[in-house]
């Protein structure tokens, strides 16, 4: 990605960050360097200690689902594709590279943004 794109990711919840948080640090410390943002919709148990967290860091947005909301999987929005992630009991991921499905995701992540609390 370039300087100054941003993905979106919604979904994470805290599942998400279960082994994974050492690559989770190394990604966004890396996407900080490089000036790309990320707006994510977190599950609210992801809150504390993710959430919070990331929000801490540059070119970065946060927002919250409802708390009755609680996913194991998560999509990320990139200008051309898109990832479907999993790390609930089988670790998995799924990309699609198509710019149409990656504007279709990014329409429904706006949606949800719309919904998500602060």
């Amino acid at each position: 990605m370039k300087r100054g794109e941003t993905i979106y990711y919604f979904g994470p919840s805290a599942s998400a960050y279960v082994n994974m948080e050492a690559y989770w640090d190394d990604f966004n410390e890396r996407r900080e360097q490089k000036g790309i943002g990320a707006w994510t919709l977190f599950c609210d148990n992801a809150r504390k200690p993710w959430g919070e967290r990331r929000a801490k860091l540059k070119h970065t947005l946060c927002r919250y689902m409802p708390k009755n909301v609680v996913t194991h999987a998560w999509v990320e929005i990139f200008p051309d594709a898109i990832a479907v992630g999993i790390n609930y009991q089988k670790l998995m991921s799924v990309i699609i590279n198509n710019k149409y499905v990656a504007e279709t995701f990014k329409h429904f992540f706006d949606l949800l943004w719309q919904q998500g609390r602060e």
